[in-house]
Order: structure tokens, then sequence, then C-alpha cells
């Protein structure tokens, strides 16, 4: 099955894009695609549940999609304490570079 990555970089506590998104990655799903989404820069705080996890992001997580989160995005925001949402997978660099490598397509929301 062919993989999706995308790599994205809105909070999810201020920006309404990850609406838009779920969309897309439900027609692609459908049509046969796995998806992934890195959260990174701004977007690592939809990872952290921080009283409530932001909607979308239990959305795509039931939808079937795999979550990540930058770490080394964690700790400049000083985040890097806290627990992470259900499902939501910390990665560093390499493993970023690991995903990118083995994914059949990227596409950047930054």
């Amino acid at each position: 099955m062919p993989m999706m990555l995308y790599l994205y970089g809105f909070s999810p506590r201020i920006h309404t894009t990850l609406d838009r998104f779920q969309q897309i990655i439900k027609h692609q799903l459908k049509n046969g695609y796995e998806a992934g989404i890195v959260f990174l820069q701004d977007a690592v705080v939809g990872a952290v549940p921080r009283g409530a996890m932001p909607p979308q992001v239990l959305t795509l997580r039931d939808m079937g999609v795999k979550l990540y989160v930058l770490g080394e995005d964690l700790d400049a925001r000083g985040l890097s304490g806290l627990p992470l949402g259900e499902g939501i997978v910390r990665i560093n660099y390499d493993e970023l570079i690991r995903l990118i490598v083995e994914s059949d397509t990227l596409c950047s929301w930054l």
C-alpha cells in the first residue's frame, strides 16, 4: 500500500487547516493510501493533551493516520516533559529522514 507522508507545521489550537486536511486524507485513505503526519514547528502543541486533545487530531488518529511529533520541536517549545496524546509517536531528525525516504509521496503543509 503506498504511503503518503505529510509534514504539518500549524498549531491545531489556533488554525483550522486540519479541518480541510481531514477531508483530503479521508479521500486518500479511501483510494488505498496509508497516511502519516509529522507535527513540526508550532503543530507540536497539538500532540500534547494539556487538558484535551484538539478534536481534529483525535479524528485523524481514529481514521488510522499514523501520527508523529518531532521531539526537537517539542524541546524548543518547552513541551518535552509533558506526555504525548495516545497514538502519537515522538521521533527525532534521523527518524524523520527515514520516514521521508520510506514514503512514496511527501507533502508539506508548513
